[in-house]
């Protein structure tokens, strides 16, 4: 049976199924897979914006991935699951531009407004950009006590960003419960926090390029640099892989709604 959970940014809903039983499944498979389904989720943003550029190699984010997935310690035998939740949506401006009111706008400029009123989550990392007319922010929240999985922890990325012709939104989630324990559940997030941080950059920042491609095609900065820019990601990509310590293989299991 699957339980259904809103993640803080309201953006996205992460399938929790039933704890796993002890077993010992390979987290670069579960990395692989996640990859793939990742990488989809971009091509499908790509032909939204019009835009023919590489993807990410999916090999490369799925080595990032791999060092961002929680696990218990080692002979740890609680049982738990994780599940990974993503999304990149792009809106174009009519002839009368865009609807006035937007959210992101007063993010932008205030970074408690990361957290909706009424919503109880920590900021755990906040950053502006700006490239040229087109600005945004980018909010990583923590959340748990969901009441329909009193146990999970959630972290949530939420990218927002615009031009004078469009927004996009970048989200990127990971929920964790461990049976009977939130706080356990909440440290095996927390234990993997920097990585997922990372992860969701990379994976923002990239959405955010196709974005400026799609904002500014004739601008030939612009399109010049958009190679340079893709090979400096990819290098951050294989760093980020590289630096993340794997953490103790424990028994679980992960899921991609």
């Amino acid at each position: 049976m699957k339980r259904w959970m809103t993640t803080a940014a309201g953006a996205l809903t992460l399938a929790l199924g039933a704890p796993a039983a002890a077993q010992e499944p390979s987290r670069e498979a579960q990395a692989a897979d996640i990859a793939a389904q990742l990488v989809d989720k971009l091509r499908v943003l790509s032909d939204a914006l019009g835009i023919d550029a590489p993807l990410l190699p999916s090999e490369s984010l799925a080595a990032a991935l791999a060092g961002a997935i929680p696990v218990l310690p080692e002979g740890d035998g609680r049982d738990w699951s994780s599940s990974f939740g993503f999304d990149f949506k792009t809106e174009r401006a009519t002839a009368g531009g865009l609807e006035a009111g937007a959210e992101g706008r007063r993010v932008f400029t205030d970074a408690r407004s990361c957290v909706a009123d009424g919503e109880i989550a920590e900021v755990v990392h906040f950053e502006r950009f700006a490239r040229g007319d087109i600005r945004g922010h980018r909010c990583v929240l923590s959340q748990g006590g969901d009441s329909d999985a009193d146990d999970a922890w959630i972290l949530v990325s939420r990218t927002f960003a615009e031009g004078p012709g469009g927004r996009l939104d970048a989200d990127y989630a990971i929920a964790v419960v461990v049976t009977d324990d939130p706080g356990a559940s909440r440290r095996m997030l927390e234990a993997r926090l920097e990585q997922n941080v990372v992860v969701a950059g990379l994976l923002a920042d990239y959405a955010l390029e196709l974005f400026v491609l799609n904002q500014t095609p004739s601008d030939p900065l612009t399109i010049d640099n958009f190679a340079e820019r893709y090979a400096r990601l990819q290098a951050r990509m294989a760093e980020a892989a590289e630096s993340f310590d794997a953490p103790a293989h424990a028994a679980g299991a992960t899921r991609v709604p």
